[in-house]
């Protein structure tokens, strides 16, 4: 044991374990402040604690293998995904052995503390296996060991309730119990009364197990129950969802103005279309009713090649025989159709849903950029801005005001007159994300790349794919419609000239309000700018990849252009509102 105490009041030293694992530990008493032995332990301030509490030596070894399965592909891998610091109690028996070995065999990537009472715990350069009655060896595979003065188990529960407080002030402390006897319900009824989630490992034995099948215990308390047979990836997002509360919340936010700019869309879209097409079927009717007057009053004697002569002679006696009312009844449609063009006028400019959609939209796309910040740790929440300030502040406090900041401003706008749907699916909502996205787990890099700028690099292609063949049959349409007129002047049907002139003037305006060729110019830059920021990264070295500033550039970057492409979009929004009545419609994310 090498003793080496930086403060007069603490010991501290390394025990050097048989498997080459140095692990730090501080003796503590009951007077030791819990700041000061977490400042010896020097272990960087965690953004989560995981408390591991329950089976020590009583853990059914038939049950091992299933248990370090949920240890090692949910609880270590949240734990690296929420940068936590995991607390359990440090001796090598039951659970506390399992996760040892995980954390071992993930090349200690997560400091693990275990807090034991020195008077009952064994180890190399101290007090020798097998010489403290009831005594048990200390975990040879833990980082870090808080040893509590004291001959009773007791001690070291009170210890490690002590730090785990100390360390709630700035960081989610979640508790995960795995079987647990007895002493155990003292644990779970504090965990309770701190109001720190508790998830409950169902079939794991014991305690667990009444919890899960009474939860008379965890009255009023933060718990879940998560069985032992399901899926350790599962797990891994109950804790991480647990553990990010203000990013759940971000989403649950981001859901509502999804759901909502979904629906103004559609909205905003019949009114759109029914407003074209009535004007149209206007065109239409009175056209009509002009070419049923003419013809009862004055037959033509339709002139040209033969079918076309049977063609319009047939048409003729037809509209000749049909009775007055026929007439009678256009007249009153015609004066109908331009009262409902005014009336889905009237309601688009009063309910604004082009405005609210837009305005929904953009705050949606916002909170989706601040959600990528913040799990890829970089800006306001790098461990220069929270961590090393000089009032740390968690990055949860960062994201929760960016996310109050984007609702405040929304709020102050017309959308305020909405109810906003309770979000009731998973979140994050199905499709907003890429596919291999959970949108909660920590970002590195690599993965950012691959979950952010890919998965818009492909949106991107696709979407200038679909709007270019958009673009091409609305184009060829209007030129067959208009060679159409042309045709009918050259028959002599030159009234019916103003139908086509209608319809091609509806389409034209509808071209307008899509923005396609404005939405294929802004497409078009962002994917070449994300594409020179992916290979800018790519061109780096390991060492320069791995430095902070340039992960904050990356990310950075990304996000600007693609805001700057939202705000483009919104902008063009906006000014085709201003410059015309009837709003439009286009843009999905």
């Amino acid at each position: 044991m090498d003793s080496q105490p930086n403060n007069p009041l603490l010991q501290k030293g390394e025990i050097p374990f048989p498997n080459g694992n140095r692990a730090v530990f501080v003796e503590a008493t009951a007077d030791t402040e819990a700041a000061d032995l977490i400042k010896a332990l020097e272990l960087k301030k965690p953004a989560t604690v995981l408390l591991l509490i329950g089976g020590a030596d009583e853990l059914d070894p038939n049950l091992n293998q299933r248990v370090e399965e949920l240890l090692k592909d949910g609880l270590a891998l949240a734990a690296a995904d929420t940068e936590a610091l995991i607390i359990d109690g440090g001796t090598e028996a039951g659970v506390m052995a399992l996760m040892g070995k995980v954390i071992a065999g993930q090349g200690h990537l997560t400091p693990l503390l275990g807090v034991a009472p020195a008077g009952k715990v064994t180890y190399p350069g101290g007090p020798a296996e097998g010489t403290i009655p009831g005594g048990a060896p200390l975990d040879p595979n833990h980082s870090h060991f808080v040893l509590a003065k004291g001959t009773e188990w007791s001690s070291g529960t009170e210890m490690m309730f002590r730090l785990a407080s100390e360390l709630a002030t700035r960081s989610r402390v979640v508790a995960i119990l795995v079987n647990g006897g007895d002493e155990t319900k003292e644990e779970v009824s504090r965990c309770v009364k701190l109001g720190w989630p508790i998830i409950v490992i169902d079939g794991s034995g014991r305690l667990a197990d009444e919890i899960a099948a009474h939860l008379s215990l965890t009255s009023g308390g933060n718990l879940s129950v998560f069985p032992l047979t399901d899926s350790p990836n599962d797990l891994r997002r109950l804790i991480v969802s647990q553990t990010e509360n203000a990013l759940i919340e971000a989403w649950r936010r981001f859901a509502q103005y999804d759901s909502k700019a979904n629906s103004e869309q559609k909205w905003f879209r019949k009114l759109l279309a029914w407003s074209l097409w009535l004007g149209v079927v206007g065109t239409l009717l009175a056209l009509a009713q002009k070419q049923l007057i003419l013809v009862q009053s004055s037959p033509p004697h339709p002139a040209g090649p033969w079918w076309w002569t049977a063609f319009l002679g047939a048409l003729i006696s037809s509209i000749i025989r049909l009775p007055r009312y026929w007439i009678d009844a256009l007249y009153y449609l015609i004066i109908l159709v331009p009262i409902l063009v005014t009336t889905l006028l009237t309601v688009s400019n009063r309910f604004k849903p082009r405005k609210k959609w837009i305005l929904l939209r953009g705050s949606a796309e916002g909170i989706k950029k601040e959600t990528f910040r913040y799990r890829s740790r970089v800006g306001d929440y790098s461990d220069k801005k929270t961590v090393q300030a000089e009032s740390p502040i968690s990055r949860e406090a960062v994201l929760a005001e960016k996310i109050s900041t984007i609702s405040h401003r929304l709020m102050q706008t017309e959308v305020n007159t909405l109810s906003l749907p309770a979000s009731s699916g998973p979140l994050p909502p199905k499709g907003c994300l890429a596919k291999s996205d959970d949108g909660i787990s920590l970002l590195t890099p690599t993965r950012y790349l691959e979950v952010r700028l890919a998965d818009q690099l492909a949106y991107y292609g696709s979407a200038t794919r679909k709007l270019d063949r958009q673009m091409t049959q609305l184009q060829w349409a209007i030129f067959i419609i208009g060679g159409l007129g042309t045709f009918l002047a050259a028959v002599g049907a030159q009234l019916w000239i103003a139908l086509t002139t209608a319809l091609v003037t509806a389409m034209t305006a509808y071209v307008g309000h899509l923005q396609i060729e404005h939405s294929l110019i802004q497409y078009n830059q962002a994917a070449t700018d994300l594409s020179n920021v992916r290979a800018w990264w790519i061109a780096l070295s390991p060492e320069e990849k791995a430095k902070q500033d340039n992960r904050d550039v990356l990310v950075d970057k990304s996000e600007k252009i693609l805001e700057s492409e939202l705000t483009g979009w919104v902008q063009q929004m906006q000014d085709t509102m201003a410059d015309v009545r009837s709003p439009s419609d286009d843009k999905t994310k």
